[in-house]
């Protein structure tokens, strides 16, 4: 055997079976191979062959069965018949095998997952990359929008595409969405050419900017600058047939059931790994029989650092001191079996619930979220910190209810205004006050938090 010159691609082969093959996208989309000749260094997903002189791609390689499955022409989406003779050579063009581990889950059942990738490298150079970036002097590099409405708008100097109107998402009633497709052919990007030069494959690298109005000068404390829910961010076609990944700022949760009007979060449940965290979440739709087959594939948290958290599940915790009636109940609470509860008929003429220090590092902005229900009528509920053992400042107040709320809401402050360095110590306390003769049902208070926030309106994909 006479070894090849240093510097020649030596590529795996594999071979059809002994019988003639018609591939088609239809009813055989695979292609036979001889059961005695396996194709033990084919990756396992999204490989390139040669047939024929022909490029094609697989997305399964199922050594059990001894098939390439889902064989497609990634030149052309309308794939024309391919015959495949007896003992054809399947010649596996380069590729190059990528691993990526991530934390998955959190607590005692974080794990690690690696998730492997097969990436067909290019059959000739690809020369310099196509590049191209839109200012938003206008909209006509888009389509016109294809779900809501879409308007240019100036941003502290510039200019940007905004949303300025929702529409109705098909398919899930309720739920409301906005969508507008950059049209490739008013760029000066030539993808049909990259396409082809890179051996039929590319890849992207592309950067978007999501934000929100800035809150009015008067919002309230518990008002929020963003909304409570959202999932933004871009998406792409995959390959002819619709499929897609995509990039996205998510925030949502799965089992929120706030009121009639608001069933849902608008977020399909398969793209969201975890409820009430603000989090980039990188997910994946396949069109299966026109029925939508969605999964996130890798998720990371934007709350920044997390200084304190108590979910209320730990009975009697060392994290608060509670004064009666404050106590531990299993009634109203949002998440888990108890949460802290304070009844106004034993309130005299006031009861707190005070939470440990907790050390600040300086980042900001620091965040206080908790959820919360309350019927308190004639008293009138306090939410107060103290910094460094100083005097108690109020940054929140509750009167009345909820106004026919039945389940607890979230609550977001942001107390940066009253931090100002690394150490300082802070400590939280619910105050329960009554005016005149109790009544009311109570104060419902769970799952609490500080921590320095990812600032979601100001962020980049």
């Amino acid at each position: 055997i006479v070894p090849p010159p240093p510097g020649t691609d030596v590529l795996s082969v594999a071979t059809s079976s002994s019988t003639v093959q018609t591939v088609n996208k239809v009813d055989h989309n695979y292609i036979e191979l001889d059961p005695n000749d396996y194709a033990r260094a084919f990756p396992s997903r999204n490989g390139t062959i040669k047939v024929s002189g022909h490029i094609y791609a697989y997305e399964e390689a199922d050594l059990t069965n001894n098939r390439l499955t889902g064989i497609y022409d990634p030149a052309e989406p309308n794939m024309a018949t391919l015959s495949v003779d007896p003992n054809t050579d399947i010649i596996l063009q380069k590729f190059a095998k990528l691993h990526s581990t991530g934390i998955f889950g959190q607590g005692s059942v974080q794990t690690k997952r690696e998730i492997i990738f097969h990436v067909p490298l290019p059959t000739s150079s690809t020369g310099e990359k196509e590049e191209f970036h839109d200012t938003f002097e206008d909209k006509s590099h888009w389509d016109p929008s294809t779900l809501g409405s879409h308007a240019i708008q100036t941003i502290a100097g510039d200019k940007a595409l905004k949303v300025t109107g929702m529409g109705d998402v098909a398919g899930s009633p309720g739920d409301k969405g906005s969508l507008i497709t950059l049209d490739w052919k008013t760029t000066n990007v030539d993808l049909a050419s990259a396409h082809r030069a890179a051996g039929h494959y590319l890849s992207y690298d592309a950067q978007v900017k999501v934000g929100f109005d800035p809150p009015p000068e008067d919002w309230e404390y518990d008002s929020k600058p963003f909304p409570e829910y959202y999932m933004a961010g871009i998406s792409f076609r995959q390959k002819y047939n619709g499929d897609s990944y995509g990039l996205s700022f998510v925030r949502g949760n799965n089992d929120y059931v706030r009121s009639p009007d608001m069933i849902t979060d608008g977020i399909p449940d398969e793209f969201l790994p975890q409820n009430d965290w603000p989090m980039i979440v990188l997910w994946q739709q396949t069109d299966s029989d026109s029925v939508p087959d969605r999964k996130w594939l890798a998720y990371k948290y934007l709350t920044g650092h997390v200084f304190f958290s108590d979910d209320m599940e730990s009975g009697t915790s060392p994290s608060w001191t509670a004064e009666k009636p404050w106590a531990y109940t299993g009634t109203r609470c949002h998440s888990g079996a108890t949460c802290w509860f304070c009844s106004p008929s034993g309130v005299t003429p006031e009861a707190t619930l005070e939470s440990q220090s907790t050390v600040l590092s300086g980042a900001t902005p620091v965040k206080l979220s908790f959820w919360h229900w309350y019927e308190i009528d004639t008293s009138e509920g306090f939410v107060d910190i103290s910094i460094d053992g100083g005097a108690w400042k109020e940054i929140a107040k509750y009167t009345a209810d909820l106004g026919g709320v039945t389940n607890a809401v979230p609550v977001e402050l942001d107390i940066s205004d009253y931090v100002s360095g690394a150490g300082q110590e802070i400590r939280l306390r619910f105050r329960l006050k009554t005016i005149g003769s109790p009544t009311g049902e109570g104060w419902y208070v769970d799952d609490v938090r500080i921590y320095v926030a990812f600032p979601v309106n100001e962020a980049t994909l």
